[in-house]
């Protein structure tokens, strides 16, 4: 008499390698995703030092004397006639520096990032 089907021994190992490949595709996919999230949280903070950079050279660029920029907090402020707009969230930028060293010129560093700007 002849029976099919498989053996218990032949049921665990299955199974093991199951789970084996499993846990594998698991912790490959898990890392994956933990190096999309933090690729995504840099190219989110590189797309607001560029638009903050944008904006202080154009303010810059039209010479508007009433319009001044600061970092105070954590945030880059930006003040014009009394009125204050925050360009960055808390911790987006840690540091912005505008130097004047001669008139029709500013440096601009803003974290890791510097550049001149021709100013009227």
């Amino acid at each position: 008499m002849k029976r099919s089907g498989f053996t218990l021994v032949e049921l665990l190992v299955a199974m093991t390698l199951l789970v084996i490949t499993t846990a594998t595709i698991s912790g490959a996919l898990s890392r994956y995703l933990r190096n999309w999230r933090q690729l995504a949280r840099q190219v989110n903070v590189l797309q607001v030092k560029n638009l903050v950079g944008e904006r202080l050279t154009t303010e810059l660029r039209a010479g508007d004397p009433t319009v001044t920029f600061s970092y105070e907090a954590g945030k880059v402020q930006r003040r014009k006639n009394g009125s204050v707009a925050y360009l960055t969230s808390a911790g987006e930028v840690d540091r912005l520096l505008i130097t004047r060293p001669e008139a029709g010129r500013a440096f601009v560093v803003l974290d890791d990032l510097a550049w001149e700007v021709t100013t009227p």
